[in-house]
């Protein structure tokens, strides 16, 4: 059963303003997952929902419970901001252990999770010191663990690290990362870094104005994209419009390429593009190709009226070298 369960969830403003439109997923337990987006395209919002401190429509059930209906204090989740603050007044170990001395935990319970939590994020020999006296990462790291030292069923973060440097962003996703796989924890992580996206997630759901685009893995997102949104703005590929004959050969001014009868899934109806004069779209990615001309098994085409210029936020370079490793261990698995 997935710990975290959402169907047609929905969300509209008293002005109108549409944030959510029927969006479900599904998220197992124990998994990192991303909910990936521009600025705008809802993703805030839903973990908002998820966590209670928004209403919206649809169902949100944990462990197979519907928790729509409940109060944020009474839902098994705990969500860290942009802005998440730490008690500069407290010490380390009482940060730590003050979520759970406010469920009224037993103490000895609570000295323990802080001891184990403590050495989990290299914090134990720090454990008197007060915020003050931490560096950046420190002090984000303990604002972490001071949510995720409660065993929360769902541990939810929006964009956690975008209002730092790129240095610390780099070890705070890494310590993150190592935090997520000792623990085992769930957790539904916002953010609209698609380098964040591929290199944490198992799993990611791409919205795009509050609609859902596509729910995969890192390498499904990449290799088999649903949509030229999602190619563009997630898998990075490069595009060229051209036209397929009536056998099925994908023709343009670079290259004639014969493609396999599974490169015309992701449009919506091949027969009204075979030996007609409508465009097709074609992705590709630029190290799937050989002397200029991409490798057919290796085309992704698209309806032809799509827009190409659909991603709005900055590219970023993809980790290439990541994402081929992992296609490697995937092929290595299916043999």
């Amino acid at each position: 059963m997935p710990a975290l369960t959402l169907k047609d969830v929905s969300k509209t403003y008293p002005g109108g303003s549409v944030a959510l439109t029927d969006v479900s997923l599904e998220v197992a337990e124990g998994d990192f997952f991303v909910v990936f987006g521009i600025s705008g395209c809802g993703k805030s919002t839903l973990l908002r929902i998820i966590s209670g401190l928004e209403e919206g429509e649809g169902a949100v059930a944990l462990d197979g419970e519907r928790i729509d209906g409940l109060p944020t204090k009474q839902r098994d989740v705990a969500m860290f901001f942009q802005n998440s603050a730490i008690n500069p007044q407290q010490t380390v170990e009482e940060n730590l252990g003050s979520g759970l001395r406010l469920r009224k935990v037993p103490e000895e319970i609570i000295e323990e999770r802080v001891k184990v939590m403590a050495g989990i994020l290299g914090l134990e020999t720090l454990l008197t010191k007060k915020p003050k006296a931490l560096t950046v990462e420190q002090r984000l790291l303990l604002a972490i663990g001071r949510a995720v030292v409660r065993e929360p069923a769902v541990f939810l973060l929006d964009e956690p690290f975008s209002n730092v440097e790129e240095t610390v962003r780099l070890k705070m996703i890494s310590a993150l990362a190592g935090l997520q796989a000792r623990l085992k924890c769930t957790i539904v992580y916002a953010t609209s870094d698609r380098r964040e996206a591929m290199s944490l997630g198992k799993r990611i759901a791409v919205l795009r104005e509050g609609f859902l685009q596509q729910t995969g893995t890192p390498e499904e997102l990449y290799d088999s994209p649903v949509n030229v949104y999602v190619a563009d703005l997630l898998s990075g590929m490069q595009f060229v419009r051209g036209k397929l004959t009536k056998d099925g050969t994908f023709c343009c001014e670079a290259f004639t390429l014969p493609l396999p009868e599974q490169a015309l899934g992701h449009i919506s109806a091949p027969e009204a593009y075979l030996g007609t004069d409508r465009a097709v779209i074609a992705g590709y990615h630029e190290e799937d190709c050989a002397e200029g001309v991409p490798a057919a098994e290796r085309l992704s085409l698209f309806d032809g009226e799509t827009e190409l210029t659909l991603a709005r936020a900055e590219r970023l370079p993809l980790p290439l070298a990541e994402m081929n490793e992992r296609r490697s261990r995937k092929a290595h698995r299916r043999r």
